[in-house]
């Protein structure tokens, strides 16, 4: 005989089930639309900063005026510029520092935020141009001060030539100013060490890290232009080092932020850009093309850094390039959608044609 409720067991039995099996369909729902909602996210942040490329790009551009006939009512108008000139107005107030766009749905489409930085790969260290890989030795590097001279036809010492600029003293000097950073002391060995091993150049500057004592820039190893007053910035690998340029100077009016650190120089302040574009014209009014630096960094460079050029080592005084012929940029480029932030850094090189400028990507990382 059947005993009686049954029904009431089964019904609850039952109940529980579509219960459970609801409950679940409905918490997967959810996730699926905030994935959903995420992806999407992620693909607009990815376009902006492919946007803050091209923004950076149009930064760097000099645009060229269409040329006009002369008025001979009018007096004559002072000369203008020359884009080298031009170009620096542009960049250097915000050179190594962010600049931020923000979007909003109602105007531009999109609610969400742009930031480029613009740094320039000829104020940093080639370190491919500093290193022979066929005879394993640095750049015009001094013989072994131990070693006397071999005598000449006349049996008498044969004088040695005027002293070059020394990559080795060079690369030695940078690395000692590392310590206050890194902690690590000798350097220079490893680096030393590291390069002598290979028959080729460096592919990537972030090889580098693979350098036992180089284990500092595992967590400093791409640019971050400072975020807050009062924090100790950083320095970064590669805004240091670069393998992107065609000599083995560096541009002092285009130095990254970490070799301004390194050399001692003004860094980057927290919301200075302002104050810098009051005193450009100030700064650009002894600006030169071609310079001599023994007499021309006092009057120029100065006011911009803060340091005497006496007061720079004179192991890197020869490495400071006296054209300003700038051909490499990079771009640190954040697109932001809600929560979501994608990170892009690319590597530009100017192409000139003519009278029009444009640029190539060399290479592009995604963080």
């Amino acid at each position: 005989m059947k005993q009686p409720g049954y029904i009431l067991v089964l019904t609850l039995m039952i109940t529980s089930i579509l219960i459970i099996v609801v409950t679940g369909v409905f918490y997967n729902s959810i996730a699926q639309i905030a994935f959903t909602k995420t992806i999407i996210d992620r693909e607009k942040a990815k376009v902006l900063a492919l946007s803050g490329i091209q923004l950076a790009i149009d930064k760097l551009t000099i645009p060229e005026e269409p040329p006009k006939k002369p008025d001979p009512n009018k007096k004559a108008k002072e000369p203008k510029d020359n884009k080298s000139k031009q170009l620096l107005k542009r960049i250097l107030p915000r050179l190594n520092r962010w600049q931020t766009i923000n979007l909003e749905e109602k105007t531009e489409g999109i609610d969400g935020q742009i930031k480029i930085c613009i740094t320039s790969e000829d104020g940093k260290i080639n370190i491919n141009k500093l290193f022979d890989y066929k005879t394993h030795k640095f750049l015009n590097e001094a013989p072994n001060p131990s070693v006397k001279p071999s005598p000449g036809a006349s049996g008498k010492p044969v004088p040695p030539n005027k002293p070059k600029a020394d990559a080795r003293l060079f690369l030695q000097t940078i690395l000692a100013s590392m310590f206050e950073y890194t902690k690590n002391k000798d350097l220079f060995p490893e680096l030393q060490s590291f390069l002598q091993k290979r028959k080729f150049p460096i592919n990537d500057i972030t090889e580098l890290v693979t350098i036992p004592k180089f284990s500092y820039f595992q967590d400093n190893l791409f640019y971050e232009p400072t975020m807050s007053k009062g924090s100790k910035q950083p320095i970064y690998l590669t805004d240091i080092f670069t393998i992107w340029t065609d000599s083995e100077k560096v541009q002092p009016w285009l130095f990254s932020d970490s070799l301004c650190a390194l050399l001692g120089l003004k860094r980057v302040k927290l919301n200075d850009e302002n104050e810098r574009t009051q005193i450009i014209d100030e700064w650009l009014k002894n600006f030169n093309d071609t310079n001599n630096w023994q007499t021309d960094w006092d009057k120029s460079l100065k006011p911009v850094y803060g340091k005497d050029f006496k007061n720079i080592s004179k192991n890197i005084q020869p490495f400071l390039s006296d054209k300003f012929a700038p051909k490499i940029f990079s771009v640190i480029s954040y697109g932001t959608v809600g929560v979501i932030t994608q990170r892009l850094i690319v590597i530009l090189e100017v192409n000139s044609k003519d009278s029009e400028s444009n640029y190539a990507i060399k290479k592009l990382y995604w963080n």
